[in-house]
């Protein structure tokens, strides 16, 4: 049974652009340990086909991922698909920024942040 999955498109503040089912292929891989990747096959690219805009699969918020490449032949003609690819929203997680807090530790004992 071959099934079209929608794809619905967000940009970078999560606000909805559109839906999409015109595309030659769609593989989404989900990983337990770490996170999963997506690639997307398609003949012309659309205005919400941008890195860093996210992707949701059948509005199912277990299948999102954030697009992070797009591969194209630079000839028009080639017959060859573009490629959207990207990781699941796990990935975030890896680019995750921290903030180091030091502590001064005084005669008293007594810590200070700075």
């Amino acid at each position: 049974m071959d099934r079209r999955i929608e794809i619905r498109f967000f940009d970078q503040n999560l606000k909805f652009i559109g839906e999409e089912d015109a595309y030659q292929g769609l593989e989404f891989i989900s990983n337990w340990t770490k996170y999963g990747t997506f690639q997307i096959f398609v003949d012309k690219l659309t205005k919400q086909m941008k890195v860093g805009n996210y992707i949701m699969l059948d509005n199912d918020r277990r299948k999102t991922g954030i697009i992070k490449r797009i591969e194209c032949s630079d000839e028009d003609e080639s017959g060859v698909p573009i490629t959207i690819g990207g990781y699941t929203l796990l990935h975030l997680l890896t680019q995750r920024i921290t903030r180091l807090q030091v502590w001064h530790t005084t005669a008293s004992t007594s810590r200070q942040k700075i």
